[in-house]
C-alpha cells in the first residue's frame, strides 16, 4: 500500500519542518519533497530584496538541504542557485546575487565541495569564451563579479586566479573578459592580492599588462595600477626571489633541536593554527611541539607506530599511518583536537590490506577528505575518505584509484586547484588525479627509480626519487617534461619541500637549499658538533620565520632557519 501526503511549507516555515521530517524519516527513507527547487528561489529572492534576512535565510537553506537530505533537492538548489545569479538578461547588479554566493561558505560542510566543484567551471567556462576586442562587457559582467566574489570567499584561491587572468590576458579573444575579471578581483580582493598574492605571479600580470596595447582598456590597466603599483614595483630586483628578502645569497643554519622521541623519526607535520609541529617515531610516539621546543602534548599511539601522518589544521584533525607492532594488521588513526588536547577519533582496519604507506590531507580550508596509499589483495590503491562521513572507524573509500603498478610511497595536494593531488610509487612514475574521475589527469615518468618524495605550491610541483635526482615541474606546461633536474650528491633522495622560493632537500648524504629559478644549491650549514642527520621527513613551518623543520634518524626534530 502507498500512502501520499501532500505538505505545502513556506520559506519561513522550514525552521519548524525539523521535527517533521524527522518522524517522516522514521516511517520511510523514500519520502520526497515536491518543487523545492521553487522554494529555493523563494528564499533567494527573499535575500536579494531584503539584505538583512542573510542569517535567516542560510539557516533555511542549510536545514532544508540537510532534513530533506536527497540528491535530487541538492540539485533543486544547484538548479535554482544558478537561475538567479545567471538569468538571461540578468541585470549587471550586484545587490542581486553577490548575497547569493557568500551565503555558499555558509553551508554545510557536505555540500560545500559539491557547490564548489559545480560552480567554479561553469564561471570560467563562460569567461573564457571567444568574444571581439572592444565589444560590450555587458554580457560577462556578472560572471566578472562572481568570479571575483570566490576568491574573495577563498573559493578560488588567490594565485590560481591570477594565473587564470594571465592566461586569458594572452588571446585577444579573452582579454575583453580577463581585464574585466581583474578589475573586479582589484575592487573585491585588493587585501588577498597585496598579501598572499605571490610576488612572481603579480610580476607576471604586470608584464602580461605591459603588453596589452588596445586603447580601450587603457583606463583598466590605469585602475588596476594605482591600486596594485607599478611595474617599476615587480621588476626581478625590487621582488625577494629565491636569494631572499635581502637580495643576497641565503643557506640553512641548524640552530637548536628538539627531545623526546626514543626511536627513528618517519614523519611529522606542521600545524600552522597553532605554529607547532607534530612528530611520530618508531618508539610508538605522537609529540606536539611548541615553537619554543617545548612538548605541549605527548600521546602513545596504541599498537602501532606511525609512517605517515598529516594534518588538516582548519578542522584540527590528524591522519595518521599506522603500522602493527604486535602483527595486528595497519590501520589508518584519526585524532581530532579537543581544548587544545589530541583524541583519539577512531580507527580504519581492513584484514585485506596488507599496507597503508602514506596520507594527505586534501583542501584543508574547506573540505575533511584525505587519501591514503593502501596495498590491499595484492593491489596498489590510492584510497579518498571523507572523515566527516560519519564514524571514522566504519568509513569506506568514495573513490579508489588503482593505476599504480607498485607501492605509492607519497601523495602531495594540489593547493592551487580545488579537486587535484598527487600521486609517486615506487613504479617510478608520478600520476596526477582529479578526484572527481577514476582516471589519472596527467602521468609523469622521469625518474629511473623509485619516486620518494613529492611536493607541491602554486604551479610548482617538484620530487625526488632514488635516482639522486630532483625534478622540477610547472604544472602548467603539458608533456610532463621538467623545468630542471637537480643532483646534490651521489645519494638518494629521501624528502623534498617546496618554500616560497626555495627547495629544501635532504638526501641520504646531506641536507641541501635549492634555488628555484637558477637551479643552484647550497649545503645546510650543521650543528657545531658536526652533526647532521639523515632526515625522514622535512617541512617548513611559519613562512615569516623562515623557518625549517627537519628529522629521522638521531630521534630528534632539528629547527634550520634561512640565513643571508
Amino acid at each position: 500500500m502507498k500512502i501520499s501526503i501532500e505538505i505545502e511549507l513556506q520559506p519561513g516555515e522550514i525552521p519548524l519542518a525539523t521535527e517533521l521530517f524527522s518522524i517522516l524519516r522514521q516511517i520511510s527513507n523514500t519520502f520526497t519533497t515536491r518543487n523545492t527547487k521553487q522554494l529555493f528561489l523563494d528564499l533567494f529572492r527573499r535575500l536579494q530584496d531584503d539584505e538583512s534576512s542573510f542569517e535567516i535565510v542560510t539557516l533555511e537553506i542549510n536545514q532544508t538541504l540537510t532534513e530533506t537530505g536527497t540528491e535530487e533537492v541538492f540539485q533543486d538548489f544547484l538548479a535554482a542557485f544558478f537561475e538567479s545569479i545567471f538569468a538571461p538578461n540578468q541585470t549587471p547588479n550586484s545587490r542581486l546575487y553577490i548575497p547569493l554566493v557568500f551565503t555558499l561558505p555558509r553551508l554545510r560542510d557536505q555540500y560545500q565541495i559539491k557547490i564548489r566543484d559545480a560552480l567554479v567551471p561553469l564561471v570560467l567556462q563562460f569567461l573564457a569564451k571567444a568574444r571581439p576586442l572592444g565589444g560590450s562587457r555587458v554580457e560577462f559582467f556578472v560572471h566578472a563579479e562572481v568570479f571575483a566574489a570566490l576568491i574573495k570567499i577563498e573559493y578560488i584561491p588567490i594565485n590560481t586566479a591570477v594565473t587564470t587572468i594571465i592566461q586569458l590576458l594572452a588571446q585577444p579573444e579573452t582579454r575583453s573578459a580577463a581585464i574585466t575579471m581583474l578589475g573586479k578581483t582589484v575592487e573585491w580582493c585588493l587585501p588577498q592580492l597585496k598579501e598572499k598574492c605571490d610576488k612572481k605571479v603579480l610580476s607576471e600580470l604586470h608584464r602580461s599588462l605591459s603588453q596589452v596595447s588596445e586603447q580601450c582598456f587603457a583606463y583598466d590597466i590605469e585602475y588596476v595600477h594605482e591600486n596594485l603599483g607599478y611595474p617599476g614595483e615587480f621588476t626581478a630586483e625590487a621582488i625577494a626571489g629565491p636569494k631572499g628578502l635581502t637580495g643576497k645569497p641565503v643557506r640553512l643554519e641548524a640552530t637548536r633541536s628538539y627531545l623526546g622521541h626514543k626511536d627513528i623519526i618517519f614523519s611529522f607535520t606542521y600545524d600552522d593554527v597553532h605554529d607547532r609541529v607534530i612528530s611520530t617515531a618508531r618508539d610508538g610516539l605522537m609529540i606536539s611541539w611548541d615553537n619554543q621546543g617545548k612538548i605541549v602534548e605527548e600521546l602513545q599511539i596504541p599498537n602501532h607506530y606511525a609512517c605517515s601522518v598529516d594534518i588538516n589544521s582548519r578542522k584540527q584533525c590528524l591522519f595518521v599511518c599506522g603500522v602493527s607492532k604486535q602483527n595486528t594488521g595497519p590501520a589508518i588513526l584519526c585524532y581530532r583536537a579537543t581544548n587544545d588536547k589530541w583524541k583519539h577519533a577512531g580507527s580504519i582496519r581492513n584484514p585485506s590490506t596488507s599496507l597503508v604507506s602514506c596520507v594527505r590531507a586534501l583542501d584543508k580550508d574547506q573540505d575533511n577528505r584525505f587519501v591514503t596509499g593502501e596495498s590491499v589483495s595484492h593491489q596498489e590503491l590510492i584510497c579518498l575518505y571523507d572523515a566527516n562521513a560519519g564514524s571514522f572507524s566504519k568509513l569506506k573509500p568514495l573513490t579508489t584509484f588503482t593505476e599504480h603498478k607498485d607501492i605509492i610511497t607519497c601523495l602531495t595536494s594540489h593547493q592551487s586547484s580545488l579537486c587535484d593531488f598527487f600521486s609517486g610509487s615506487r613504479d617510478c612514475t608520478i600520476k596526477l588525479w582529479d578526484r572527481t574521475v577514476r582516471n589519472s589527469v596527467g602521468n609523469f615518468q622521469v625518474h629511473e627509480g623509485m619516486v620518494t618524495c613529492l611536493d607541491c605550491r602554486d604551479n610548482i610541483l617538484v620530487s625526488g626519487g632514488v635516482d639522486k635526482r630532483v625534478n622540477v615541474w610547472d604544472i602548467r606546461m603539458s608533456g610532463g617534461v621538467p623545468l630542471k633536474r637537480i643532483s646534490m650528491d651521489d645519494g638518494a633522495v629521501l624528502k623534498v619541500a617546496l618554500g616560497s622560493n626555495s627547495i629544501a632537500v635532504s638526501t641520504l648524504k646531506g641536507l641541501y637549499l635549492v634555488d628555484i629559478e637558477s637551479g643552484n644549491f647550497t649545503p645546510a650549514v650543521g650543528f657545531a658538533d658536526k652533526r647532521m642527520g639523515r632526515y625522514h621527513d622535512l617541512a617548513w613551518g611559519n613562512y615569516a620565520t623562515n623557518t625549517l623543520y627537519a628529522a629521522g634518524e638521531d630521534h630528534r626534530v632539528d629547527v634550520y632557519k634561512l640565513k643571508a
